[in-house]
Parts: C-alpha cells; sequence; structure tokens
C-alpha cells in the first residue's frame, strides 16, 4: 500500500494520522520560559469538569469524559488545540520551509505539507514538543486499554506502540521515527492508570507508581491530588536528546546537514543530537528493561 492510498483512507475513515512532528533543535536556544504551571492548570480544569459530566462514579463516564477532553480532535489530539490557544504558555513555532526537515520532499513524507509543524514548550528543565502531549493522552490511553482493559499486558501494549510508530504515525508517513513519541505514550498509560484504576484492572507486573487523582466519595467522583506534568515528563520526550530515526540515510543526512549549518552559526551551542550525553545516561538507567524500546540507539 502506498503512502498516497493509506493518507486517502486515514482522512475518509477519520483516523487522526497528522499528529505534528517538530522541530527540537532550531529554536531550542531561545528565552522559552517555562510553562508547567500554565499546562498543569489546564489540565486540572479539565479532569474537574470531567468530573461534573460523570455523576454517581460512573468511571466508564470519568473515562469517556476525560479522554474526549484530552484526546479526541481531527488531526490533533484535543491536548494540542487548547496549547496552541491559552495564554500563559510560551511556545515556539516554526515553518517546515524553516526547519531541519525543509529537504524533505513531498514524496518522502507528505504531512509535513499538509499539516504545521508543531510548537514546543518548556515544561521544568525539559523542552517538549506539543505533539508528545498528544501522545500522552491519546496513545498512552491505547496503552492502557491494551495493557489493562483488555489484560493483554504492558509488552502486548508497547508491541502495538512501536508498530504504529512504524506504521501511521511515523516511518511510513512522515518518514520519521521518535523514540520520544514511544517515551510520552509509555508515560500516558501510568496517568491513565493514576486517573481512577482500580488494582485488579491491571497486570500485576506493571508498576502502579502513585496515588490516584479521582476517588469515589459517598457516590460521587473527588479529585484528591492535583495532576503536575513533573511526574511524567523527562529527557525522553525531547527529540533532541532521543533521537530520530528515519526512514532512509539520504533523510537522515538532510536533518544532519541542517544540524551542521546551526553548529556552524552558533558553535558555543550543543546542536549533534544527542546533545547532552548527561541525558542519555539518565535514559538508559531508567528505561534499563526497555532500551530497544524507548532509547535512541544514539544513547546506546
Amino acid at each position: 500500500m502506498n503512502k498516497i492510498l493509506l493518507l486517502g483512507m486515514m482522512f475518509c475513515f477519520g483516523i487522526e494520522l497528522l499528529a505534528s512532528e517538530v522541530d527540537s533543535f532550531t529554536q531550542r536556544y531561545d528565552d522559552i520560559k517555562d510553562s508547567r504551571v500554565a499546562l498543569n492548570e489546564l489540565v486540572n480544569k479539565e479532569l474537574k469538569l470531567a468530573i461534573e459530566e460523570s455523576p454517581g462514579c460512573d468511571h466508564k463516564q470519568l473515562y469517556n469524559s476525560v479522554h474526549k477532553r484530552f484526546s479526541t480532535g481531527l488531526c490533533w489530539a484535543a491536548i494540542e488545540y487548547s496549547i496552541e490557544s491559552i495564554k500563559g504558555i510560551d511556545r515556539r513555532s516554526i515553518s517546515r520551509k524553516d526547519s531541519i526537515y525543509r529537504d524533505f520532499s513531498w514524496w518522502q513524507s507528505p504531512p509535513l505539507f499538509i499539516a504545521k509543524l508543531g510548537d514546543i514548550v518548556r515544561v521544568g528543565d525539559h523542552l517538549v514538543g506539543s505533539d508528545k502531549f498528544g501522545h500522552f493522552f491519546a496513545q498512552g490511553y491505547d496503552y492502557f486499554n491494551t495493557a489493562c482493559l483488555k489484560q493483554k499486558g504492558v509488552d502486548a501494549a508497547i508491541i502495538e506502540g512501536n508498530g504504529t510508530e512504524s506504521g501511521i504515525f511515523g516511518y511510513y508517513t512522515t518518514g520519521i521515527y521518535s523514540y520520544s513519541d514511544l517515551v510520552s505514550n509509555y508515560q500516558g498509560m501510568f496517568f491513565w492508570i493514576r486517573l481512577f484504576a482500580s488494582d485488579e484492572w491491571c497486570d500485576a507486573s506493571i508498576p502502579f507508581q502513585g496515588q490516584h487523582y479521582i476517588e469515589c466519595r459517598d457516590g460521587q467522583f473527588v479529585q484528591v491530588r492535583d495532576f503536575d506534568f513533573m511526574e511524567f515528563v523527562d529527557a525522553g520526550w525531547d527529540e533532541a536528546m532521543n533521537c530520530n530515526a528515519y526512514w532512509s540515510q539520504k533523510m537522515e543526512n538532510a536533518v544532519e546537514k541542517r544540524l551542521q549549518e546551526l553548529q556552524e552559526r552558533m558553535p558555543e551551542l550543543a546542536f549533534r543530537c544527542p546533545i547532552d550525553q548527561s541525558a542519555c545516561d539518565y535514559l538508559k538507567i531508567k528505561y534499563h528493561d526497555r532500551l530497544n524500546d524507548f532509547v535512541t540507539p544514539r544513547c546506546l
């Protein structure tokens, strides 16, 4: 099946194909202010609204409402549209023609010519593409659904995620395989587990990792603690740390050429991926049991 046919099918059947790619290099040394507070406020506001839509501790309604508020959307997840419009989020955007992907042809990466690139924002010490928030909530739910609701376990969820990154969300459409996408997918699974999930929903091998955000008390849902992205975001979300792979050597060479130009223009700064070896060391420790799934080969 060629890319044109695949793209057409995605539009016809409503699949959210065009999750944007991001350029994590060209503007990373701008003075980008930390948007953690604004992003957390956005999520906590939406969680409260989802609770209001879910009377009587109906957990199916709760999950449906939260999923609708964060994950659904045309081309982008709902959370990505929200990030685009909310004040207090300092973001940087760049056109394809000015980005490290400017030398890709339409045939190599059709979505880059159809959808604009995502923004980059700062969360704590980490620079994150806006697409990662979509992956966190939308594909994170897919992992949760496979691992817990369908009781297939985390390995099955990761295999499915790797398959979509190799297919409709990555290699086969954009020509880009993002390890950062896979890390944010995986961390998103834990958000959905922590949301409300009962312990018996998930395989015992899946680490619970933290208190629930929402509990049922006296027949009503109550948010018992605030959401904070810093529980989930790490260097693995940053594509300048957790380097992408590309469909062809020609595409990789095109990106490397643009990174070399940035390096020559600003020799005092780092642009060669990974830009910080200590981030690699951290990722190899944190994801030591799943290196091939979540950590770029350039770190190994």
